[in-house]
């Protein structure tokens, strides 16, 4: 993923922008974060990278499909800036924290269930 730049179809910028998601979608945002990326990152990572794209070209934001589309066939982009990446870092590792309290605790509840159960069948 370290590549200077990448060409992704008109079409995958377009529908990321507007809100479509696919596969094709989910390569551009990994490319774009520098992350791999699951089913629950890509959320985050899409409202990331557009409040970045946003930020420099604020033209898009009043843009149909009809005229982006219109801009050409393909699209370079590159990886999000240094300080970018930096912030994006961060909120992954809060995510990567949160979802490792989560899982800790739903084991625990497990635990605790099957505990209860095997008092119960005591009684």
């Amino acid at each position: 993923m370290s590549e200077a730049r990448k060409i992704f179809p008109m079409d995958t910028f377009v529908a990321y922008l507007k809100g479509d998601g696919s596969a094709n979608v989910a390569e551009m945002l990994g490319y774009l974060t520098q992350k791999d990326l699951d089913a629950d990152s890509v959320p985050f990572a899409a409202a990331l990278a557009k409040a970045w794209i946003y930020e420099q070209h604020p033209e898009l934001t009043k843009m149909s499909k009809g005229q982006v589309v219109e801009l050409g066939q393909s699209v370079s982009v590159a990886p999000m800036p240094v300080k970018a990446k930096t912030e994006v870092d961060e909120v992954f590792a809060k995510l990567a924290d949160y979802k490792g309290q989560i899982n800790a605790k739903a084991a625990k509840i497990d635990e605790l269930t099957k505990a209860l159960a095997a008092k119960d069948a005591e009684i």
